[in-house]
This record gives structure tokens, C-alpha cells and sequence, in this order.
């Protein structure tokens, strides 16, 4: 039963990121080099490890099933945590570096649609950059009226 370990892994990053990530992260007082957050690398390196070591253990349609089902709630809880924030537009490039840094590592899931989940939340995040008058126009863009949304 894959459940208890998914869980396992999608409960460490949700209260990982709970507890690391700054509300500063995404509203900074100046506008600093952006990079992504501390928070967002560690969760990078710790799922990026998980996924080699359910590579070295399972195989076939075990490790697609996994990696699809993984991926969806690893998508849910970053979303679900980059809802909580107000952010200014130096913020703003900060959660999109982080969203980045998920994008390339979901890529090593090797599941389409998580990579479109991803894809999706990385525009989202683009609109926190347009201007008010401009939103109509983005929003109606390639991107945002994907069927995947």
C-alpha cells in the first residue's frame, strides 16, 4: 500500500514548509537578488531524493502509478501553501523562482500531467507581475485557458 508513504512524504513537505517558509520570502522590504527560497530548495532536494529511491525500488506501471498520484498532492500542497501569502512584485519573482525549482524537479517524475499542474501554477504565479489594466488580456492567453486547469 503506497497510501501511507505517499502521505509520509506529502505531510513532511506541507509542514516543512509551514514552519521554514518566511512570510518575508514573498513580500521583502527591498528588492534583493531573487532566488528561490531556502524552503523551496530543501523541499527540491528532499522529493528529488524520494523520487530516485522510488525509482531503485519499484518499476513499471508501481512506478507510474506512484509518481502520478505523488505528484498530484505534491502539486496540491504547494499550491494550497502559495495561497497563504500576500505578495509584492519582488515577491512576486521569488514565488516564481520557487515554482520553477518544482517544475524542474517534477520533471523527473516523468508524468505529463503533473508537468501541466505545474506548468499551470507557474502561470498563476506570472499574474502576480501584470498590471491591473492588462489582466483581462493575460488571462485569456494560452496558458490560463488550458483544459488541464
Amino acid at each position: 500500500d503506497f497510501s501511507r508513504s505517499i502521505n509520509a512524504i506529502v505531510g513532511w513537505v506541507k509542514i516543512y514548509l509551514q514552519t521554514e517558509q518566511k512570510r518575508t520570502d514573498f513580500k521583502p522590504e527591498t528588492d534583493t537578488d531573487t532566488l528561490a527560497s531556502p524552503a523551496c530548495l530543501a523541499v527540491v532536494q528532499f522529493i528529488g531524493s524520494t523520487v530516485d529511491r522510488i525509482r531503485d525500488s519499484l518499476d513499471g506501471k508501481n512506478v507510474e502509478s506512484l509518481m502520478t498520484e505523488l505528484g498530484v498532492r505534491f502539486h496540491r500542497v504547494v499550491y494550497e501553501h502559495l495561497q497563504q501569502f500576500q505578495y509584492n512584485s519582488a515577491g512576486a519573482m521569488c514565488v516564481i523562482c520557487d515554482v520553477n525549482e518544482y517544475r524542474k524537479c517534477v520533471k523527473e517524475f516523468k508524468v505529463p500531467l503533473v508537468n501541466s499542474l505545474f506548468d499551470a501554477l507557474h502561470a498563476l504565479c506570472n499574474l502576480l507581475l501584470v498590471k491591473p489594466e492588462n489582466l483581462k488580456q493575460v488571462c485569456t492567453g494560452d496558458q490560463l485557458v488550458s483544459p488541464s486547469l
